[in-house]
């Protein structure tokens, strides 16, 4: 996790536990979101925390628990309901995990939550709109500790890193891939070095770990679609995408 996640992940928690100290008819609508026009800005704005609000698009951790891990390597996580009011609407969604939720822009809403399938504990990529709530799982092939799970500003594609360390982008409404890079050499260890956003609204960026590769660094994929088109660079230093807390 990321240093800027980690924080907002915490506080975030910790508003949570006080609530439930109090009773959850002593919450108050205040003590749970916080305004954009006031957040911290060091903490980069490509992350955004579990308690928030934009023009048109409000959401707040009403509960936390904790719950068995997805992955069958890890440890049990901290887990939130998250109330998202967009458009009208309101829905809950439960059991959402870290990385943080994140406002595509003021009517788009993307989480990762976890549910349970036949005993085991699943991954699904969340995204709410002013239309509805979809629920997608996610993919199979998804690198188990890249945390980068990006959806696009228009809620119809996720940009991930696959297993052999390639950079995909996925349409979520056909659950397809529509784009796969070239492998990348990662480094032998257990630490995330890649990273991925969406800087427009049909184009990503993926960083991949090439530490063992032939150039080293990273290989910066950037990928357009409609039609899907691609580039591929190496760069020496690793890509800044979360702002100056990353």
């Amino acid at each position: 996790m990321k240093n800027s996640e980690m924080i907002l992940f915490v506080l975030s928690f910790l508003a949570c536990s006080q609530a439930g100290e109090r009773g959850a008819d002593a919450v108050s609508q205040d003590s749970l979101t916080t305004r954009a026009a006031t957040r911290d800005k060091s903490l980069g704005s490509a992350v955004s925390p579990l308690n928030e609000a934009r023009s048109g698009l409000e959401w707040r951790a009403v509960d936390s628990a904790i719950v068995a891990p997805w992955n069958e390597m890890g440890d049990p996580m901290f887990a939130f309901a998250v109330e998202v009011r967009v458009g009208g609407r309101v829905d809950t969604l439960a059991n959402v995990i870290e990385p943080s939720t994140i406002a595509a822009n003021d009517s788009v809403l993307s989480a990762v939550a976890v549910r349970e399938e036949n005993g085991e504990s699943k991954r699904d990529i969340v995204v709410v709109t002013s239309a509805g709530t979809r629920r997608t799982p996610v993919p199979n092939d998804a690198l188990s500790i890249f945390h980068d799970l990006t959806v696009s500003p228009d809620g119809g594609f996720l940009a991930y890193v696959a297993l052999g360390n390639a950079a995909v982008i996925y349409d979520l409404s056909t659950r397809q891939a529509v784009y796969t890079s070239a492998s990348a050499i990662q480094c032998d260890c257990d630490v995330d070095r890649n990273h991925a956003r969406w800087v427009a609204a049909d184009s990503a960026e993926i960083a991949l770990d090439n530490a063992q590769g032939a150039a080293g660094g990273w290989l910066l994929v950037a990928v357009r679609l409609r039609p899907v088109r691609a580039s591929v660079q190496a760069v020496s230093t690793e890509p800044n995408f979360h702002g100056p807390a990353h």
